[in-house]
This record gives structure tokens, sequence and C-alpha cells, in this order.
């Protein structure tokens, strides 16, 4: 058990942090502690925390009263005033001093040089019920202005008034009575987006900038895969302002969204990113969240018991050898066989490459990214009408959601009409595939892979064989045929043991 002295300090905003709340606390324990010839060993501090919401009590304060209640701590304990320790009801705050009083602890509140110990002055026990009231109508008289004032702006607010004492985002600063954007943390933003729309996840996308030693928007620390997931999800990025409100010391959204309310950065961006993010969802993960792209087919071809083609490195002393397998085969409830990864990979880009909806999802890509995430986002927006008015009827959602619906029917012509864009002919190319992680989202968007032993079928979202590539012994050659039974490719690889150069014939 440790007999000590310690100040706790508390403030519960920033604006307290940055005037002169910490050194006013500091310097009256500190002269109270003189005055009684106690010298503080240790200064608990609880920075931004709310102790009318009790914030307080899991926090540093907490572990005091943990110490209290383990033995560990049995000491004094200084503080400027009672409502620095609690602001809640009155009957819970009482029961935290009481609590601490019946272990042992010495509380001295500063302000009125009053001390608080077991069998002390009853009287003080009086004060301090006096005191807890007045601290909680206090905070409750507080938290009525501020909702008030919020639910009055919050009308103003939908009139294109910009509240200046209102959190802003980071990449954006006052500029008089206008929003501007900071043009070097947006290109931040931008890049983050435009590496999820190429096939990159928040890891890997953390991992890149932080290799490339680029500072966070704060300046502070390293790129972190939440903060990245934060701002690809963010909607301020396409100046979407959504007003909250404090329940039960809960910040919850109130209201619709306020849009144009900040300086948008790229509404075309944030949509493709959207697109891309549901379609990696959709398909699982692939090499792209630990920042690298092995498999061009990750999330494609599914094995015929309906478990996910997975990629495995079965390479020794150092040398990698990928092999696609099905996973059930691990407990014995598949007989699908490995196939090398380096001997089949080219040989399905010649099929990929045959068909039309592949190169005409390559031309429009981003313009498809970008609509589907509109899609995406409309789509949610409708289900929470249909909620709302499942409990709610009333004319005003009836009408909004019968708008939504319209632009969700109007995206989803436009996607198709994107996608029938270009030639129907069959026509072959090599594809690049430098491009890894986009290719890979393209083709998830228009096709599916269904492998049964030594036959891939190629199927496009609705289900139905486009192509069917039927391979030889150990997948060193196949034909692509169509559904009429004409060879439309001849494939062949010459790898032995070890990877080299692959030879492809084709047959059109």
């Amino acid at each position: 058990m440790i007999s000590e002295t310690v100040g706790y300090i508390r403030f519960s905003s920033d604006r307290q942090a940055e005037g002169d709340s910490v050194e006013r606390q500091r310097t009256l324990i500190l002269d109270v502690a003189k005055g009684r010839g106690l010298e503080v060993d240790r200064w608990v501090l609880d920075e931004g925390v709310s102790a009318f919401h009790g914030d307080n009590l899991t926090g540093a304060l907490g572990g005091i009263i943990a110490e209290a209640n383990s033995g560990k701590f049995k000491g004094t304990l200084l503080v400027e005033n009672l409502d620095r320790i609690s602001r809640q009801h009155p009957e819970k705050a009482l029961q935290v001093l009481l609590n601490l009083m019946q272990k042992g602890v010495t509380v001295i509140t500063c302000a009125d040089n009053r001390e608080h110990s077991s069998g002390g002055d009853p009287m003080n026990l009086f004060n301090s019920l006096i005191t807890f009231i007045r601290g909680n109508e206090e905070s409750v008289m507080k938290s009525r202005r501020a909702n008030s004032v919020w639910a009055s702006n919050r009308d103003k607010l939908k009139d294109g008034l910009k509240i200046k004492n209102a959190y802003i985002p980071r990449w954006l600063e006052w500029s008089a009575d206008d929003l501007i954007i900071i043009e070097e943390k947006a290109e931040l933003i931008r890049r983050m987006f435009k590496l999820c729309t190429e096939g990159l996840g928040y890891s890997a996308i953390s991992k890149i900038l932080n290799n490339e030693s680029i500072p966070t928007l704060s300046g502070l620390g390293l790129h972190r895969a939440s903060g990245v997931a934060h701002f690809i999800k963010n909607r301020s990025v396409i100046g979407e302002y959504q007003p909250h409100t404090n329940v039960d010391g809960k910040r919850q959204p109130v209201g619709e969204a306020i849009a144009d309310y900040y300086p948008s950065i790229s509404e075309d961006l944030f949509y493709r990113a959207a697109g891309a993010v549901a379609i990696r969802n959709n398909y699982g993960s692939g090499g792209y969240r630990r920042g690298s792209f092995t498999n061009l087919f990750s999330g494609l071809i599914r094995c015929a018991c309906g478990e996910m083609m997975l990629l495995k490195n079965k390479g020794k002393a150092g040398i990698d050898q990928h092999y696609l397998l099905c996973p059930s085969k691990d407990y014995g409830s598949c007989e699908q066989k490995s196939i090398r990864y380096d001997v089949i990979e080219k040989q399905i880009i010649v099929a990929l490459s045959i068909l039309p909806d592949v190169n005409k999802t390559r031309d429009n890509g981003a313009a498809i990214d970008s609509l589907n995430g509109r899609l995406i986002t409309l789509s949610k927006a409708r289900d929470e009408l249909v909620e709302v008015l499942v409990q709610v009827p009333s004319k005003a959602v009836t009408e909004r959601l019968v708008a939504v619906e319209k632009d969700i029917n109007k995206l989803s012509e436009d996607i198709e009409a994107l996608k029938r864009e270009g030639s129907s002919e069959h026509g072959f190319k090599i594809i690049d595939v430098d491009d890894r992680p986009k290719f890979n989202q393209q083709l998830k968007s228009c096709l599916s892979m269904e492998l049964i032993d030594n036959v891939i079928a190629y199927r496009n979202l609705d289900g139905n064989v486009l192509l069917e590539q039927h391979f030889g012994v150990k997948y060193r050659a196949s034909k692509v045929l169509n559904m009429e039974g004409e060879v439309l490719a001849e494939t062949k690889t010459d790898i032995p043991l070890r990877a080299k150069k692959q030879n492809i014939r084709v047959k059109q």
C-alpha cells in the first residue's frame, strides 16, 4: 500500500486546454499542498474529458479509484473543487466521493480548502451534496442552452449559414466568412482516393504514404489504416455536413446531411473509391490489403465445391512457388487439384481478352466505378427512407423515396449503357496487367469464373456461360471455346520447374 499525495486536474474542452485552466488548477493545488505541509508526489490529468457524463470515471480518475479499491492507493487526493471529480446526478456524484473516503482516501478541495475524509466533519458531506447539486444543475443548463443554440443553428445551416465555432475538416480553413481548401492537405486526400480506386486497401495506402515520408494531415504520427478509412468514407470530402447532437453522452447524427456546405475536393474520386471499396468487400480481400497483389484473379475463381480458390506460396529455400488451391481440400472434402499460378495466369488472360465486356469495362472503368459508388450511396439512402416510412408514414418521405428510386434507375441505366459501348465483335489483344489491382476490380465488375476439374467457365453477372477454357495435363495448354463449341484460341506454356519465358500460341 502506498500513502502518497496526488494532484488531480481535469478539463472538458480544447478551449480550456488552450487557456489557463490547467495552470490555474495546478497553481492552486500546489499552494494548498504547501500550506498543509504536503508535497505532491504525482499528477493525474484527464484532458478534454466530461465529468457531466462520467467519462473521467473510465479515464485517469477511474485509475485512481481502481487503485483505491484494490488498496494500492491510500493517501490524499487534491482537486480544485468537487465538480472536477463529478458533475453527474448528485446521487452518483456523492457515491464517487464516499467510495474514495471509505477506501481511506482523503479528498481536499483546494478552492475552499475543505477536507473530506472518513469519520470527518458530517457537515462537509452536506456541503458536498450542495456542491454536487449546483454543479449538475449548471451542466444541465449548459447542455440545454447548447442544444437550443445548435437546434437554431441547424435551421440556419440549411439557408447557407456557416457556423464559425463548429468543427471543420483538417483540409479546410476560414478566410473571413468563407471556408477555403488548403490545397496541400487536399492533395493528400486526393492521393488516398486515387490509390483506393486503383485497388489498394487501407493498409496498403498507409504503407505507401509512410514509405514516401508524407506527413499526416495533423502533422503527428504515421498514417494508419483506420485513418485512411476515415477519409475514404468521409462525405465531408464532397461538401456534406452532418449535424450531430449528444444523446446520453454519445454523439449522434441529427437530421439530414447538408449538401454543399463545405468546398468539395473531388466528387468523382469519392464515388469511384466507394465503388472500389464495395467491390472489394463483396469479393473479399486480395494481397492488396498487405501492400502486394500477386493473384490477378483474387476473389474470382470459384471451385466446383463452392469455395473460392486461394493463392498459397508452397516455395522452399526462399524461392516463391505460388499455387491456386481450394481451401476445402485441407479437410478432405474436395478433390480439386492445385494449379501452379505462373503456368495458368497468361493463359487465362488470353481467354479474358476475347470477352468484349472485359475490354469495354477496362475502357470505361473509371466512369463505371464512379457511377457504382453513387449507386451504392443512393441504395443506402433508399433503405433508410423505407425504414422511416414504415415507422412514420409521411408524404414528404414518400416523395423523397420516389425521387431516390428514379435516380437509382437512371444510374443503373447509365452503367449498363457504358458497359454496352464499344464493338460487339470478339477481338483479341494482350492486356497490359501492370495495373493488377485495378484490373482485378474491373474483372469482378463484369464476370465470374468457375473451375470444374480442368475447365474454367467464364460467366457474366447474370450467371450465363460466355466461354469455356479446357486445359490439358497439368494445365500446361488450353483451348478456349464459345458456346457453339468453336475454338477461338489455343494456349500453351513451356514453363518447367522454374518460371521461364512463356510461349502462347493463339488461334483466331
